[in-house]
């Protein structure tokens, strides 16, 4: 029986339960998304999952790009990490985005209340399907409670955060 594996790093492989891959299939797995796929066990993940996936995600990406990265204990924070860039420590939000189409990103997390400049420095979001990221300051939510993004579209009003990993600093400056 032929079955699907998933996870956020490494793309969807067909292979039989019991049977080692082939040389071929481990040299093509590699740091990719999750594919929109309606078979994908991911989708049926509950959304506090899926969240957890995209902040496994972010760990992995900042780790790799040289960042350090800490995570408070408990859910209290208003924040899902704290990124290291030199001597500046930086509160960062994450979100996932499951979707390529438009979509609307809820900016006030489990409350009614926007985050604010004063209990984030960064709101990330992830589209996994396009293994895009969004690094958003802070201070351009401007007090909303969400925010529509458009990953598809080379209109969408977030384009110039797109991969703005620059904007968290150099992780290894003094």
């Amino acid at each position: 029986m032929k079955r699907s594996y998933s996870c956020a790093f490494c793309f969807w492989r067909r292979i039989e339960w019991g049977k080692p891959l082939e040389k071929s299939q481990e040299q093509e797995i590699s740091i990719r998304a999750v594919s929109p796929n309606p078979t994908n066990p991911a989708m049926n993940l509950q959304s506090k999952q899926r969240g957890e996936l995209a902040e496994l995600a972010f760990m992995f990406k900042a780790l790799s790009m040289g960042f350090g990265v800490a995570k408070p204990w408990g859910d209290s924070e208003r924040y899902d990490f704290i990124l290291s860039a030199g001597r500046v420590l930086l509160r960062v939000q994450i979100k996932s985005i499951w979707v390529t189409r438009r979509c609307s990103v809820k900016t006030s997390g489990n409350t009614c209340a926007p985050y604010t400049p004063e209990e984030i420095d960064f709101l990330v979001l992830f589209v996994i399907p396009q293994d895009l990221w969004y690094i958003i300051p802070a201070v351009v939510i401007g007090g909303r409670k969400g925010i529509y993004i458009r990953p598809s579209s080379p209109e969408c009003a977030f384009k110039q955060y797109r991969d703005a990993w620059g904007l968290f600093g150099h992780p290894l400056s003094p």
